[in-house]
């Protein structure tokens, strides 16, 4: 829950619909100014979340 949302009411169970789909969501940095480096990063810390998987 964002703090903008918590601070208008929103609590957790508000919304459950959208907290389940949510909750095995992946989120991933992108945007125009993210450096090689920062891509690298990125792609590497999500190679070792997904190994960790198996």
């Amino acid at each position: 829950m964002q703090p903008w949302w918590r601070a208008r009411g929103f609590a957790p169970g508000h919304c459950p619909e959208a907290e389940r789909y949510y909750a095995g969501a992946l989120s991933l940095p992108l945007h125009p100014r993210l450096s090689e480096s920062e891509q690298n990063h990125v792609v590497l810390q999500l190679g070792e979340a997904l190994a960790g998987l198996s």
